[in-house]
């Protein structure tokens, strides 16, 4: 459908020029979208849901869904990136802890919690052992 074409890279072409609008600061949504250059667009939802969408060098566009089941956000993130890194989407670092690949990315490679006094309390490493 043409109208729904336009309309859909009408949406891609808004969120790639203003990611900040899409979540605000120090999100992930904003940094990937910074990251990908107009490449790509993503939006967090509820219940640990992201949507991307991605153009080729074609203009052909993929679409990705990723969903934690148990609903919690502190996987979300790295096994976002975990994901696009095993598609060859993006670079993933080495070291997480020494990385510079991308310094935007950086903090959302770990998925932390912290206790109730500030204190880190969980560390997720997101590792896909599968082909895909």
């Amino acid at each position: 459908d043409p109208t729904s074409t336009a309309s859909l890279s009408r949406i891609f072409e808004a969120m790639s020029a203003h990611p900040d609008l899409v979540a605000g600061a120090d999100r992930f949504d904003t940094a990937f979208m910074t990251h990908a250059q107009g490449r790509a667009v993503c939006k967090v939802g509820g219940e640990a849901i992201r949507g991307f969408a991605i153009r080729d060098v074609t203009g052909r566009a993929l679409g990705l869904t990723l969903k934690v089941t148990d609903g919690a956000m502190r996987a979300l993130h790295p096994a976002c990136l975990a994901l696009l890194a095993k598609l060859e989407l993006i670079d993933q670092p080495q070291d997480l802890y020494k990385s510079t690949v991308d310094s935007s990315l950086n903090p959302f490679w770990r998925g932390k919690e912290q206790s109730w006094a500030g204190r880190e309390a969980t560390e997720i490493r997101v590792q896909i052992h599968h082909r895909i």
